[in-house]
């Protein structure tokens, strides 16, 4: 996500970037949040899900609560929108940038 629009807050940061036919979105903010799983985790974790065709992602680390979503044009035929596996392979190639855990 290295053309994304980024924002932050004292304790948050966002992250946005348009593809083709689909966007990315990623949030971190030092406030936790609860979400229930709904298939067992490949992350530590990890929790990935989908509500009115958006997928899904939250995770802690460093200290941080996590949350990425990916939000389709298409959201019933596109397969990034209707499969966990796009956004949780997206969040395994996420990096720590411009700082140190």
């Amino acid at each position: 996500m290295s053309d994304a629009q980024i924002t932050s807050g004292p304790r948050w940061y966002a992250a946005t970037r348009r593809f083709d036919k689909h966007s990315v979105y990623l949030f971190g903010t030092g406030v936790a949040m609860r979400v229930s799983a709904l298939e067992p985790r490949s992350l530590p974790g990890l929790r990935v899900f989908a509500a009115s065709g958006i997928m899904t992602a939250t995770w802690r680390q460093f200290g941080v609560t996590y949350l990425a979503t990916v939000e389709c044009e298409d959201p019933e035929h596109d397969l990034r929108c209707t499969g966990q596996q796009y956004l949780r392979d997206l969040v395994k190639t996420l990096v720590v940038a411009r700082g140190a855990p």
